[in-house]
């Protein structure tokens, strides 16, 4: 259930520009986002 919720956040201006400025946490939240996208493919999507 809070998969979509947490794609969402990871997907928002706000974070996207948080994310630019962390190269190294970069990485493993695309693989986070990854993983959410294959868990709840539905959900996600």
């Amino acid at each position: 259930m809070a998969a979509p919720v947490v794609h969402l956040y990871l997907t928002s201006d706000f974070f996207v520009k948080y994310r630019a400025d962390k190269p190294w946490l970069r990485s493993t939240l695309a693989h986070f986002c990854e993983l959410i996208h294959k868990t709840e493919p539905k959900m996600a999507g």
